[in-house]
């Protein structure tokens, strides 16, 4: 089985950044984009979460960035979409001495299917499946198996454990889609920033790029927008392993900025509870063809 490991180059985007970014060069490439003054992001959904031994709540944002325009041309056609992971902690975090705080970030597969239980900032951090954010996208089954799976980041850890060496069914193996296979370190406040656009972050929170920045090629004709109506209202879950802990959370980022399009279609697909003999043939959607990956990113699709 072939492994993919991509190494991002913007031009392969036909894109031009500014060279004005002050956060490091070895920052996540989302991060800089923010901090360069581009507008990353059309659509955004943030959640709360929490972890063993934080006494401060995590958010987790999802975006979706659309681009088209005279010259862009990605992947063949004349638009491409974004798609980015953003993790918010509490500044005192990142100001701790003698601390190592490493996380492994992973993006399973999209899913046409819509959460019971939406996630919010304000939502509650309750992680029962009648609670959870998962509830009618995933199967209980496989909530269960990857936030209870063995999936520890020594503090000296210099690379992501692979999902594919926990024991899990096939039928949540077949979820498997993007992974950092280098583990974010949130011990320092380098490569964050204390603002969001259009996020609104409680007080004192620094936001890092996740590493998951993903780009899919996007509709064919720059009048189309089938597949960014898609991509805003598509719900995709996020494995965040840190402190010891596992966190599924799904997200649909379908909050849209102003000035940005509201989705027109329909999502096509089962609402209904998954069940628990479903498989990959059952699920409506996916990310599509994805082409670019952050640094230290693996395509499980790809394997």
């Amino acid at each position: 089985m072939l492994r993919l490991f991509a190494v991002i180059f913007l031009h392969l985007a036909g894109i031009c950044l500014a060279q004005n970014s002050s956060l490091p060069k070895d920052c996540t490439t989302e991060i800089r984009r923010i901090d360069e003054g581009y507008l990353i992001y059309n659509s955004t959904r943030t959640a709360r979460t929490s972890f063993a031994g934080q006494n401060r709540p995590w958010y987790i944002t999802l975006a979706v960035t659309d681009r088209r325009g005279p010259g862009i041309v990605f992947g063949g056609v004349d638009t491409s979409q974004e798609l980015s992971t953003f993790i918010s902690v509490h500044k005192t975090l990142a100001d701790r001495k003698n601390s190592d705080i490493r996380v492994c970030p992973s993006m399973l597969e999209a899913s046409n299917r819509t959460s019971e239980n939406p996630p919010d900032m304000d939502a509650s951090e309750n992680t029962s499946y009648e609670n959870h954010s998962c509830k009618g996208v995933v199967s209980e089954k496989c909530i269960g198996e990857f936030e209870n799976s063995t999936h520890g980041i020594p503090a000296d850890a210099t690379k992501c454990p692979s999902l594919y060496s926990l024991d899990l069914s096939d039928e949540c193996r077949a979820l498997l889609s993007i992974s950092q296979t280098i583990p974010r370190n949130f011990s320092s406040a380098r490569c964050s920033l204390d603002k969001m656009p259009y996020l609104d972050l409680p007080e004192d929170y620094l936001t890092f790029g996740s590493g998951l920045w993903t780009g899919l090629i996007g509709d064919e004709d720059r009048k189309d927008f089938d597949k960014y109506d898609l991509r805003v209202q598509q719900t995709i879950p996020l494995l965040i392993s840190a402190a010891g802990t596992n966190r599924l959370i799904c997200i649909a980022p379908d909050k849209v900025v102003p000035g940005s399009r509201k989705p027109q279609l329909e999502l096509e697909g089962d609402d209904d509870e998954p069940e628990e003999d479903e498989n990959s043939a059952s699920r409506a959607g996916g990310l599509g063809a994805a082409i670019l990956l952050g640094v230290g990113a693996m395509i499980f699709s790809l394997l």
